[in-house]
């Protein structure tokens, strides 16, 4: 597993929705999306992600998350899914469809070209800490929007670079770089996340469904311990300092 290294001062990749019309038509829909996070809330759906807790990644019952929309969806991955599982994944999808038709709305009106390969919520309990880490999948980029976003110290770094969700809008990083992110508040921090194909995107759709395809073969849920890359010492040692503010 190769290390990220991380020496010099290096600007992280955080730019706002600007060039992504889409991202833009979710942040004119932030009220149903409030209300489909308050459904998977008061119906206790947010579940832990396997691998992250056991890699000591983050502290126990602190950081949680729910999918509504997974590997685009692809058919074979749902039947896996389903099937390590137990649950009849498409059925869960179905409760979802009916109780959040505008997000839905979005994702079907969407053609085969889009971009978007998962839309999922994170939830930060107060006082948390998610350790530094480099994701896998130099296919894709990350976008954040806020939710919940309390007042205080709260924030992510990516490389030596920090920006803070804000309600309603959404900023977009590239997360194979150094990253960590933290709630030092006494309140929940909510994310509606997405991450998508770069350019060219036809070649990184063949790209990512290999990968799909590939954790499938070699992972109990087609996760890897959420998909880290290791961190060189170096970096470790100089990720507190002096950084870059973004805003978007």
């Amino acid at each position: 597993m190769n290390a990220v290294l991380l020496s010099g001062f290096e600007q992280g990749h955080i730019t706002g929705s600007e060039g992504h019309p889409w991202l833009q038509k979710f942040e004119g829909m932030f009220e149903h999306i409030v209300k489909a996070y308050e459904f998977i809330r008061d119906n206790d759906m947010m579940i832990v992600l396997p691998g992250v807790v056991e890699n000591k990644a983050v502290q126990k019952n602190a950081w949680h998350v729910f999918p509504i929309y997974v590997n685009r969806n692809n058919p074979q991955y749902i039947d896996f899914l389903s099937y390590q599982l137990g649950v009849d994944i498409r059925a869960v999808q179905q409760v979802l469809r009916q109780n959040m038709k505008e997000i839905f709305a979005v994702l079907d009106a969407m053609t085969e070209d889009s971009p978007i390969i998962n839309v999922t919520f994170y939830r930060m309990r107060p006082g948390t800490t998610l350790k530094l880490h480099a994701d896998s999948g130099s296919f894709q980029y990350r976008a954040h929007m806020g939710v919940q976003v309390p007042k205080g110290n709260c924030g992510l770094k990516v490389k030596d670079s920090v920006v803070r969700w804000k309600e309603g809008r959404f900023f977009v990083f590239d997360s194979t770089q150094p990253h960590m992110a933290w709630n030092l508040t006494d309140e929940e921090r909510i994310v509606f996340s997405i991450d998508f194909l770069r350019e060219p995107v036809a070649a990184n759709r063949d790209v990512h469904l290999q990968e799909v395809l590939r954790r499938m073969d070699s992972t109990p849920l087609g996760f890897e311990g959420g998909g880290y890359l290791e961190i060189d010492a170096e970096t470790m040692s100089k990720f507190n300092r002096i950084v870059d503010v973004v805003e978007f």
